[in-house]
């Protein structure tokens, strides 16, 4: 066997070996283009840098000083080369970087070089046109084994580039290693793992015939068993096939957190359909958006919401005493694919989720059943769960983790307990409903999560066996924070709506250690990619975007053709026709296969859990004509604070109605997208290349009026310096409106947890809600 065929078969061998310095082979490059080795050893640091690091603009320390090159992902090999020969060619001042030149990237050693290293650095040497180079470093930064990857990696694609030729492209060269390539696709996302190709209503209907007697879902005095939900689910979805629902309609949800919530999602998919659950707080106009967007065939809804359905698509209003005589003679039993339009299968639309859309409309997400059931069985081989397992369902309908609430305990033969409607924002009445209801297992986003802390009866929750927790960043410091309160594990997910929940998943430790987000490994059947701009992997340690494969990638966007393919791309590294998602997340590996989060690479944010395009704001705030430009920005000027501000420049001459754009904002969008500050700017500023410069817009201030009477008794002043206190104001008056101020549901429950600590009196966000003025929350006080 030779040394090449043993290393393909045993590709960490390479890295055993890789402090020794590869051969290059440059005889022929150096024919063909006019330089000597040495240009070719500052070019090729020059590509290597510019790949590692994504810089454009790299100085390099080289013998001769500092040489400053630029290198763009197309510069060629004979470009680069001429670019170094023209730079260490001239001397004197005009070689010179100049002021605004970037740090130094890295030293180049050529030869017998012996120059102190400071930070990294390459030494090469050249003997009869072949080429080696050897990584050297700190060693306060770099370990031996990085300095052996560096060695090895720069010697690999140093080969690749020299031996592409003279116009060779440097973004069109692989990067890694064969050990690092091995790594990254046969061990870090070996995830393949057979599932049964079931769908959801096959998963819930298996535990029907096994419990049929067993607790499957709860609300208080309301409860019903396996066999109760599915009779139930039965009628409803024997109701609307009869009405004509079926495979490739949309059928929307109207309906609050209940148990006819979850009856009718389990009812919906059992036609064949697809079903779209709508928040229920959302505005009118938003409801309405999402249901004409989806061309809806029908809506469920309750009585008390059928007003706020205005789409023409058939409703049925499940509380009217016609559909309850109606389902009271349906049939009970499951429909089968003789009752339905089509055979129901496991590449059928299951669900329809909608997200903030950059172009001014939300965007809807279909997802298969085979991608959830995916999602849900390596849930429950992570985290099983059993028959004395009780999940609080809890969260808000326009997020997927409800599908993941919904359907998972159902699937594992545990029960789910209701949260009310509005529980999900009042920290007290979950630490209420969990130790009340004996509650195992739970989701936060990371922000309620925080908040869930801060209520003193959070640690009387010792029934919590596991909490899950996504939809935004978990540091370290929330995870030891959780790990001081409850006893209970804690799980970190990832994942975009766009690949059926969540991709990865992983146990955070009790005592993490400080540094970046870690969000885990790949969940079964899926595939990470962290790629650079040209879409080619990255090794370990390096920064790029996170690209998303496998069996829970969505459909695509619901009738946006273009969006699908511009997001859902060819997978270079899969089988022929696969995809890949492309996130807008940075993110890198860690040596051991773990995934390190850094956050958006574009201007999309995350508000409580919920992601946001910035764009659709500024689309709702600019359609009156008031103004010629509008940008919004989340702000975290106090730490932990996130405050969503909009800057705007009116049209000349006018000054802007803020009360009416704010109006405008409330009408049109969820509550987590209002903006809480308005800033009128004569204009943006700008870079000087001439772009947005989001860093220098400034910081609102905060300018508010005191309006009507002042505080008089001690209740009111309390809670005025409260408001005052929270929403960065000087005063405020009696009759003054927390969330018009800027206040938002987690300002409220610090509201909450401030009046407890300072009256004794523990008030309930339901109630501040429905009047959240000074006067009004200081009779809740006094009452």
């Amino acid at each position: 066997m030779t040394a090449t065929e043993n290393r393909a078969e045993h590709p960490d061998a390479e890295l055993r070996d890789a402090s020794a310095p590869r051969e290059v082979f440059v005889s022929a490059l150096l024919q063909a283009v006019p330089a000597d080795w040495t240009d070719l050893a500052v070019a090729v640091t020059a590509a290597y840098q510019h790949r590692m690091t994504a810089a454009h603009d790299l100085v390099l320390a080289v013998d001769s000083g500092p040489v400053r090159l630029t290198v763009e992902p197309t510069t060629t090999v004979a470009g680069l080369v001429a670019q170094v020969r023209d730079l260490r060619g001239r001397a004197g001042e005009s070689a010179q970087p100049g002021d605004d030149a970037p740090p130094v990237s890295a030293q180049v050693f050529l030869a017998d070089d012996a120059a102190p290293v400071e930070g990294l650095a390459f030494a090469f040497a050249h003997r009869e046109g072949v080429l080696w180079a050897e990584a050297k470093g700190d060693p306060g930064r770099f370990t031996h084994e990085h300095l052996a990857e560096h060695t090895s990696r720069i010697g690999h694609f140093a080969e690749r580039l020299f031996g592409a030729g003279p116009a060779a492209e440097v973004g069109e060269v692989d990067l890694l290693t064969p050990a690092e390539h091995h790594r990254i696709m046969h061990e870090w996302n070996a995830t393949a793992h057979e599932v049964p190709q079931l769908t959801l209503p096959e998963l819930v209907e298996a535990n029907v015939a096994a419990h049929p007697d067993r607790l499957a879902i709860s609300h208080y005095d309301e409860r019903l068993t396996y066999a109760e939900l599915d009779r139930r689910a039965n009628r409803i979805a024997r109701l609307l096939i009869g009405r004509g629902a079926g495979a490739g309609d949309i059928v929307a949800m109207v309906l609050p957190r209940s148990i006819d919530y979850v009856v009718t999602a389990l009812a919906i998919v059992k036609t064949g359909a697809a079903y779209l659950p709508v928040d229920t707080g959302y505005p009118v106009e938003r409801i309405n958006q999402v249901l004409s967007d989806a061309g809806v065939s029908h809506t469920v809804t309750i009585a008390a919401l059928s007003d706020s359905v205005l789409v023409a698509a058939e409703q049925i209003v499940l509380d009217q005493e016609s559909t309850r005589t109606r389902l009271a003679a349906a049939d009970p039993s499951a429909p089968a694919d003789t009752d339905r339009r089509a055979p129901l299968t496991p590449d059928a639309p299951a669900y329809v989720l909608y997200t903030s859309g950059s172009t001014g409309r939300p965007k809807g997400v279909v997802v298969a059943h085979r991608a959830i059931t995916n999602r849900l069985h390596h849930m429950q081989h992570q985290i099983p769960l059993g028959p004395d397992d009780r999940l609080l369902q809890k969260t808000p309908a326009g997020f997927d983790v409800t599908v993941r609430e919904v359907f998972w305990p159902l699937l594992a033969g545990a029960s789910i307990v209701v949260a009310d409607p509005d529980g999900h924002r009042d920290p007290a009445y979950l630490a209420e409903t969990i130790v009340a209801e004996n509650i195992t297992i739970t989701h936060f986003v990371p922000s309620g999560l925080k908040v869930f802390l801060q209520e003193p009866d959070a640690a009387k929750c010792v029934s919590l066996r596991r909490v899950v927790c996504g939809g935004e960043a978990l540091p370290a410091e929330l995870q030891a924070w959780f790990a001081s309160v409850l006893e209970a594990d804690l799980y970190n997910v990832y994942g975009p709506t766009e690949a059926a929940v969540d991709v990865t998943s992983m146990l955070c430790p009790r005592n993490p250690e400080p540094g970046p987000v870690l969000i885990g490994r790949p969940v079964w059947n899926t595939w990470l990619y962290v790629l650079d701009e040209q879409r080619r992997m990255l090794p370990p340690g390096v920064t790029g975007e996170l690209y998303l494969a496998g069996v829970q990638l969505a459909e695509g966007y619901l009738g946006r053709p273009e969006l699908t393919a511009e997001r859902f791309i060819s997978d270079p590294f899969g089988e022929p026709g696969a995809r890949m998602y492309r996130s807008g997340d940075a993110a890198r590996w860690r040596a051991d296969g773990v995934i390190e989060f850094f956050g958006r690479l574009d201007h999309q944010v995350k508000i409580r859990g919920f992601r946001v395009e910035l764009e659709e704001i500024e689309s709702v705030l600019l359609r009156d004509g008031q103004l010629s430009q509008a940008v919004c920005l989340v702000r975290e000027d106090v730490p932990g604070d996130q405050r969503l501000v909009a800057y705007l420049v009116p049209v000349t001459g006018t000054d802007p109605d803020i009360d009416k754009l704010r109006a405008q904002a409330v009408a049109a969008l969820p509550d987590y997208m209002v903006p809480t500050a308005f800033v009128v700017l004569d204009q943006l500023p700008l870079t000087s290349n001439e772009k947005l410069d989001r860093k220098a817009l400034p910081k609102p201030e905060a300018q508010v009026t005191p309006v009507g009477r002042e505080p008089s008794t001690p209740e009111e002043l309390l809670v005025a310096g409260l408001f005052a206190e929270l929403l960065g104001v000087s005063s405020v008056g009696a009759e003054q409106d927390f969330v018009e101020l800027g206040g938002n549901s987690l300002l409220i429950s610090r509201l909450i947890n401030e009046i407890h600590k300072r009256s004794g009196v523990r008030l309930r966000i339901k109630k501040i809600l429905e009047d959240p003025s000074v006067q009004a929350i200081a009779a809740l006080i006094t009452a």
